[in-house]
Parts: C-alpha cells; structure tokens; sequence
C-alpha cells in the first residue's frame, strides 16, 4: 500500500528543490569567500549565481559561460596568473554545484520511492483498436512502470477487431513479454464492451486503465499511487488538454450533466483510473457503451466508496484510432445514461 504524509508527493520535492537551493547557495557564498581579494571577479561571479538561471537544477553550468566572457575581454583580471587563479577556482566551484546537483536527484529519486511503495499487486488494462503505431511505446512503458511499483503484475489487452497490422505487433510483443495477455476479438465491439470485459477480467488487486493511443504514458500512474491509501477509485484529471475543441466541449457538457443529475464529483470521468478490484465484486455493470465508465463511478459512489481526481499530463493521440466523437458512440452513450436516469428514478 501507499503511505503520503501530509503534501503531496511533488509539492513535496518542491519543498526539498527550495531547501537544495539554499544549500548550494551556502555552498557557494562559502567557496568564494577565499576571492574577497580577487575584486571585482567575486561580485561579477556573486551576482551571476544570484541570478535567474541559477535557480534551475542544472543552472551551475552557466559558470562555464560566464568564465568565457572573462577569458575573451580580461575585463575582469588584473593580469595572466590572476586570471589562472579565478579560472582554476571557478572550475573547483562548478564542481561542487554538480555533486549538490546530483545528491538533490539521487535524494529526490530516494524520497519518491520511500513514500510511494510497492502495490500488492497490478492487473493494466488496455484497450486497443486502430493503434499499431503506440501500441509498442505503451506496452513497454507499462511493463516497465508496473515492474517498478507493483510486486506482481499483469498487462490484459484487448484488440478490438483492429483493421490495421496491430495483431503482427501484439504477436511480437508476447513473445517477449510473459505478462502480457493479449484477447482478440473477431468482430469489433467498441469501447464500453471492451473496457467492461476488462474490468472483470483482471485478476490482481488494483485495476489501471490506459488507451491504447499513447495520450497518456504510463509514467502518470505514480501521480495516482499517492492517494491509494484513502481512495478507492483515483481518476486522471486532464488539466491541458490536447483535443480539438469540438471533443473538449462534448466532454464538459458530458461531465456537467453528470454532475448535475447524480452529483458526481469529477471533471473527467473518461479519463484513466486506478481503482480496487473488490469493488466490482459490489457493481454490476450495465451500460455497453462509453457510458460504462460513469456508471462505475456513480455506483461507486452510492455504494460507499471514495473517489478522488488527480491532475495528470495528457498528450495528442498518436493514432488514428479516435472515435469518442462520432455519433456513432454518442448516440448510444446518450440512450444509456437516459436509461440509467430512469433507473434510478
């Protein structure tokens, strides 16, 4: 399981950036203490490493540069041995900025993996249709990103009856990947179909659903594993999102009605989600169409669990597998959730 104390885990690498800053500033203001004698090359150099640039991870090798403006107008050297002597000191000093440098990424990498441990245990569930030009990139991200933060895994995918050379890919890749169970279907059955088979399907004890058209890489799951402890259901938030504007109103229309008749508490409730497997031991999934996802969260919620948004990055589909804006899959997502309305009225 997850254990987070109070921050979040990024808020808190911000607060650890802040505090390396001032440590490599005390770092430098001490290195360059020696120079007082030097004039006016310790301010030129003070004022650079106060400035801007420094305050980037990387920033301490703008002293490079700057020790090039030195060398060409000897502006700022009394004469040949002073200038040795600054450019001697200033490399000791460049030195130090890149060992605090690399502690600062060692410690961030540490502290990441101390507060987020390891999931008992991992099914991914992809859907794919139309995506053989992502579907590699995702398959390996996530077999790598679940080797990483799950004890035991597995990759379920779905082809969805897809036209192009997917299947040669597919085919490919479970040869090389034990985890990877790979479903075919002959005749398409389109999304919520697909994504229901593989709700119930997975077998370990968290659910991670990801498209199969590389709009969200695998990575994003370790902005969800923080809240694992008091959520059940964790949704990505797609804060930026890079769809046309036709598709970014249809889904807030969508979210907005959802929140309206069953006060939902989401903005993207078609996006990927983390959630525990025991919960569909309590849900019954009707819906066949994309209308399935919001059905999951709504009972999730009238059934006691907790559900919580995340903001995550969201990327430009790398496919042409897109079809969330057809009225052939709006069409339907509307009768269901009219149907679901009536219902539960």
């Amino acid at each position: 399981m997850t254990y987070v104390p109070k921050k979040d885990v990024w808020e808190i690498e911000q607060c650890c950036c802040r505090w390396f800053f001032r440590i490599k500033i005390c770092i430098g203001e001490c290195a360059f203490r020696p120079l007082h004698k030097l004039g006016r090359v310790k301010h030129k150099i003070f004022k650079v490493m106060r400035g801007t640039k420094i305050h980037s991870v990387y920033g301490s090798v703008f002293y490079s540069n700057e020790i090039g403006k030195i060398r060409k107008t000897g502006k700022y050297c009394a004469d040949e041995a002073h200038e040795q002597k600054c450019w001697i000191f200033l490399l000791f000093c460049h030195h130090i900025y890149i060992v605090a440098d690399n502690i600062q990424l060692r410690f961030f990498s540490w502290y990441t993996n101390a507060i987020v441990m390891m999931l008992s245990s991992l099914s991914i569930c992809i859907p794919a249709y139309r995506d053989e030009q992502s579907i590699r990139h995702v398959v390996l991200g996530a077999k790598k990103i679940a080797k990483k933060y799950a004890k035991k895994f597995e990759i379920r995918l779905i082809n969805d009856a897809s036209p192009d050379g997917l299947s040669a890919v597919l085919q490919e890749l479970s040869s090389r990947i034990p985890e990877l169970r790979v479903i075919t279907h002959q005749v398409n059955q389109g999304y919520g179909k697909t994504i229901k088979e593989l709700y119930y399907g997975g077998r370990y004890d968290w659910l991670f659903t990801l498209p199969g058209d590389g709009q969200f890489e695998p990575i994003e799951l370790v902005k969800l594993l923080p809240h694992t402890k008091h959520c059940d259901m964790i949704i990505g938030l797609r804060k930026h999102r890079h769809d046309s504007e036709k598709r970014k109103q249809q889904s807030a229309w969508y979210n907005a009605l959802l929140r309206l008749f069953f006060a939902l508490p989401t903005h993207d409730v078609n996006s990927i989600r983390l959630m525990k497997k025991s919960m569909l031991k309590t849900i019954r999934l009707t819906s066949e169409s994309a209308f399935v996802d919001a059905e999951l969260a709504i009972d999730a919620i009238q059934h006691g669990y907790k559900i919580c948004e995340v903001p995550i990055r969201h990327e430009k589909r790398k496919t042409i597998g897109e079809s969330g804006g057809k009225l052939s899959v709006i069409v339907p997502t509307i009768l269901d959730f009219f149907r679901y309305v009536l219902i539960k009225t």
